[in-house]
């Protein structure tokens, strides 16, 4: 499967070094392994890829930190190229990432993280998006689970009834998902959302 990647965090400004640094040592030694390329150019170019990345201040926010792993596929493969992206780079690399960030003394564990999931098929002009709202205390295995489980259902959804918008959106919060798409035309649009 031929595709690129790319990363976004949003969090709070004495904690973007941590985050940055924990979110590269997670994935890119992965992406590295197996030749993948680093490409911020769909951030700027599609407009379903809008994102949120300035630094907030924490004023008692629930939300802590938000960090994103992007996949950008030049054609749609179903059930096959998500399960790649999350067996060979989403489920090992997250497992890491919340070990890291786990063991961090700037990132409140009490406090919820938000990671997003991110796959833009090209030919679709649609990006699958799972947002997993949680604290670091959840273990990452449940966490990994509802993740390969949703990336099941967004498959089945568009085999089924095909593209309904620019983004279908997922997102896992307390261990529950939806089980349809929300549809969205931005991750920033998801990410106003709280």
């Amino acid at each position: 499967m031929d595709f690129k990647y790319s990363y976004f965090t949003r969090g709070c400004s004495p904690q973007l070094r941590e985050l940055i640094e924990c979110l590269d040592s997670s994935f890119e030694p992965i992406f590295e392994a197996n030749k993948i390329e680093d490409d911020s150019t769909p951030f700027k170019t599609l407009s379903q890829m809008q994102i949120d990345t300035r630094p907030k201040m924490d004023a008692g926010l629930t939300i802590a930190t938000t960090l994103g792993v992007c996949f950008f596929i030049a054609s749609w493969a179903g059930n096959k190229a998500l399960d790649e992206c999350y067996e060979t780079y989403l489920k090992p690399g997250f497992k890491d990432l919340v070990n890291k960030l786990r063991r961090s003394k700037t990132i409140p564990t009490e406090k919820s993280i938000e990671f997003y999931a991110v796959t833009y098929f090209g030919d679709l002009d649609c990006a699958v998006v799972i947002r997993l709202t949680s604290e670091l205390v959840m273990e990452s295995e449940e966490q990994n689970l509802l993740i390969k489980e949703t990336l099941k259902s967004a498959s089945s959804y568009i085999e089924q009834y095909g593209v309904k918008g620019k983004v279908h959106y997922y997102h896992i919060n307390n261990g529950n998902v939806n089980i349809e798409p929300m549809l969205r035309s931005s991750i920033r649009e998801i990410q106003s959302e709280r």
